[in-house]
């Protein structure tokens, strides 16, 4: 959409790529516009979503938003999370402890200390099984086990097993992890 995000002092704004701010920096918290030109902000504690014109597209009656990924996004009230669809309906009920971006129609959810994957509707398409997950990327997450981190496909087969320091960086089929603190390449 040809804007940026900027911080100027404590607030944000958005520039055009003439550097010139477009959207004056009002915003305790804001993220970049997504496919279809919609940015989430915060001002006064409020949070809403906006269009690349500034002009407020959706109010958000929740405590926290974070931007829409696939259509969804995570909300949360009250220390409970959920999601809502761009019309500002929930889709998946504010029941969890916190969730991820939709990724590849997954969320990562959390209840306690365990985390697992619903589909984009909100029924659980992989277990409570982990410690920790990124959201998907090319068929995979990287998901942490007994202190260690994985990779497992959409359907929860592990393809790389629990031994690594830190969440694996996937970057299509080539992934990037951390063990014994050396960084190693893989496909």
């Amino acid at each position: 959409h040809g804007m940026a995000l900027v911080g100027v002092g404590d607030l944000y704004g958005f520039v055009d790529w003439a550097n010139t701010l477009v959207i004056g920096a009002s915003f305790e918290d804001a993220s970049g516009f997504d496919a279809l030109g919609w940015a989430c902000v915060c001002r006064n504690s409020k949070y809403f979503f906006i269009d690349v014109f500034g002009r407020v597209v959706m109010e958000v009656p929740y405590s926290h938003a974070d931007p829409f990924s696939e259509n969804l996004a995570h909300v949360s009230q009250c220390g409970r999370s959920g999601y809502i669809n761009r019309y500002g309906n929930i889709v998946i009920d504010l029941e969890y402890d916190d969730g991820s971006a939709c990724a590849e129609s997954l969320v990562g959810v959390s209840r306690g200390l365990k985390w697992g994957f619903l589909d984009s509707e909100g029924h659980m398409a992989i277990d409570w099984t982990f410690e920790n997950v990124t959201p998907f990327s090319s068929g995979f997450a990287s998901v942490c086990v007994d202190g260690k981190w994985g990779v497992i496909r959409k359907n929860g087969q592990v393809v790389l097993p629990y031994e690594f320091d830190e969440a694996l960086e996937i970057y299509g089929l080539l992934v990037r992890s951390i063990r014994d603190g050396v960084v190693q390449w893989s496909l």
